[in-house]
């Protein structure tokens, strides 16, 4: 679902906004299920470019700037899921995967439902 997407961690100087390299970059913060070689569930993960991707995995920047990166792409992220979730023209395996994520997120907003 991420490819041909923006990136929503929009890292200042480093983002590239070129949605041929948009991948699911996931959390690297252990409330999220990271731990070791484990990967955060794939409920905490954002649309990001390649660029944004390795600062996120592998820059030099401090824990503590790229939670604060993470959480508000994902919160983006969320909204986005939203509205493919709701969206009737979305592809019917987009809908499912958005619709998974929210689920375990408790973040439908039900009453939004049609």
């Amino acid at each position: 679902m991420a490819r041909g997407m923006p990136c929503l961690l929009r890292v200042p100087g480093i983002c590239t906004q070129d949605r041929a390299t948009v991948v699911c970059c996931h959390s690297n913060l252990s409330i999220h299920g990271k731990a070791g070689a484990r990967k955060a569930d794939d409920q905490y993960s954002v649309w990001g470019c390649a660029a944004c991707h390795r600062w996120l995995d592998q820059g030099p920047a401090p824990c503590a700037q790229k939670a604060a990166a993470f959480m508000a792409a994902h919160l983006a992220q969320v909204l986005e899921w939203r509205a493919i979730a709701f969206d009737g023209s979305s592809a019917p395996r987009d809908r499912a995967a958005a619709a998974w994520a929210l689920d375990r997120l408790n973040a439908t907003l039900g009453a939004l439902q049609p």
